[in-house]
């Protein structure tokens, strides 16, 4: 494959990936490759004010005020076994 080459390809996938999210049709599995995408590529982001992901941000729970799963009234595994 020549450079050439690797570069539509690139081309094309990033205008396919941000056709599905315009869209609204893509999938989540599209939305990982995105992300992963843009990880790959090294595009990282910051939470600056009016921005999309400060407003992702703003939806998501306080850490601190969310609570720890109870995994204490959980029967262990071998509860369910048949031994």
């Amino acid at each position: 494959m020549t450079a050439t080459n690797l570069r539509d390809l690139h081309g094309l996938l990033a205008d396919e990936l941000a056709n599905r999210i315009r869209s609204g049709e893509a999938a989540p599995s599209d939305l990982n490759v995105a992300r992963q995408f843009l990880k790959d590529n090294g595009i990282e982001s910051l939470p600056v004010d009016d921005s999309p992901l400060k407003r992702l941000l703003e939806t998501l729970p306080d850490p601190n005020q969310v609570q720890d799963f109870p995994t204490q009234d959980i029967p262990h595994p071998s509860k369910y076994t048949n031994n």
